[in-house]
């Protein structure tokens, strides 16, 4: 309990970072529960549409859920957001 599986990080950073409306990943964490994993990431990305935004998010959902058999959760900010 309370260790950071790098590995699983890295490994889902890769699968973010392959669509093109990913501008960056600021932060991404997994939490293992049992054999049920979960991330959290808060990505900037250049959508410039709440239609556009959840068709990234749902495109990455899909991605992680396949690669990697666990759920993602994820926050979204643009550009120029801190």
């Amino acid at each position: 309990l309370g260790k950071r599986n790098t590995e699983k990080c890295e490994k889902a950073k890769e699968i973010i970072s392959l669509d093109e409306q990913v501008i960056s990943i600021e932060e991404i964490q997994y939490h293992s529960y049992g054999e049920n994993g979960v991330f959290t990431a808060k990505i900037k990305t250049d959508c410039a549409s709440a239609q556009e935004l959840e068709m990234l998010g749902n495109r990455l959902q899909e991605s992680v859920r396949e690669k990697l058999c666990a759920e993602i959760y994820m926050k979204f900010g643009g550009r120029d957001e801190n």
